[in-house]
C-alpha cells in the first residue's frame, strides 16, 4: 500500500499515477478519483480513434 498526499489531483493523476507500471486503487479524495476517471476516458477515447485510422 502506498499513501499519497496531493493539493492536485489533476497532476498527480496525469504526471504520477498515469506512469505507474502497475495497477492501482484510489481509495479515498474524490479530486483524484475524478482526474483518474478523466484521463482514463481520455485514453479510452484516444485507442478508439486509433483503431478507426486517421
Amino acid at each position: 500500500m502506498r499513501i499519497l498526499r496531493t493539493n492536485n489531483g489533476e497532476s498527480h493523476a496525469g504526471e504520477w499515477l498515469a506512469s505507474m507500471p502497475f495497477p492501482f486503487i484510489v481509495v479515498e479524495g474524490d479530486e483524484v478519483r475524478d482526474a483518474v476517471a478523466r484521463l482514463a476516458e481520455r485514453f479510452r477515447a484516444a485507442v478508439a480513434e486509433g483503431r478507426m485510422g486517421p
